[in-house]
């Protein structure tokens, strides 16, 4: 997935879910802030599917980690984010 690509997704959720938040995509270079928060897979050459809940206070709430390519519960998601 492109850089480019993300970025239009990202717009799209944006537009049709009203996320009031940023999100934030790890392209380059390659997995750096994957490799700070300990969740890259150097083998893999990707990122474990992972979510850090952000809290106002600018502190991590909750991490969610999702085995691959098991999907998320979005809904259970947003409202840990909601309540963050």
């Amino acid at each position: 997935m492109t850089a480019t690509l993300v970025f239009w997704l990202a717009a799209a959720v944006l537009a049709y879910t009203w996320i009031g938040y940023p999100l934030l995509a790890d392209f380059n270079p390659k997995g750096e802030v994957a490799k700070k928060y300990g969740v890259y897979l150097e083998d893999k050459g990707i990122a474990a599917r992972t979510a850090f809940v952000i809290g106002k206070d600018g502190k991590i709430k909750d991490v969610i980690a999702s085995d691959i390519p098991v999907a998320r519960n979005i809904s259970d998601l947003l409202a840990k984010t909601r309540a963050a």
